[in-house]
């Protein structure tokens, strides 16, 4: 399993772990899960994700790409409105606001830091755009960083911590 630290200063560090990470969610509504290239961040919100379907009750995790919704010039929420998924679920744009509002579902934005530095400005108006429109919804996203919208709007962030080629593996 994925662990994670939060924490300013090395000996008020916060040992996290999946289920933890869920209840900071709740908490929070944005988090960031910060880490060097390979060290599990996108393994991690895969985790995250398969916990929330685990759980009766939770909000259903909708996975999103960074750069994939970036290169259609989409806002955010007709992206995900247009996903496979979604649509085969026949879920409108007005009633996936309303699910994500209402905290029924999570958006997973993997790969934030792969969005080139010349298309960041946009990225985060795009993002402060979605955000402003849906009051209290949760995202988690992941980015070698502390950066982006999210973690400027008062999320949380948290450090992978402790993850090798085994772990994966195992998951």
């Amino acid at each position: 399993p994925c662990a994670f630290e939060m924490g300013e200063q090395p000996g008020s560090r916060e040992r996290l772990d999946v289920t933890t990470l869920k209840g900071l969610l709740h908490e929070r509504k944005l988090v960031v899960i910060a880490g060097e290239g390979g060290s599990g961040k996108t393994t991690a919100l895969i985790e995250l994700g398969h916990a929330f379907l685990a759980e009766s009750g939770m909000p259903v995790p909708l996975y999103v790409s960074a750069l994939s919704w970036l290169h259609t010039d989409q806002p955010l929420l007709r992206y995900m409105a247009s996903m496979a998924g979604v649509r085969r679920a026949a879920i409108d744009e007005e009633t996936l606001s309303r699910l994500l509002i209402n905290g029924r579902v999570v958006l997973l934005l993997n790969g934030w830091n792969e969005i080139a530095a010349g298309d960041k400005g946009r990225a985060a108006a795009c993002a402060d755009d979605f955000l402003g429109g849906h009051p209290g919804v949760l995202v988690v996203c992941t980015s070698r960083r502390a950066e982006g919208p999210f973690a400027a709007s008062g999320g949380a962030v948290v450090t992978m911590l402790e993850f090798n080629w085994e772990r994966q593996r195992a998951l």
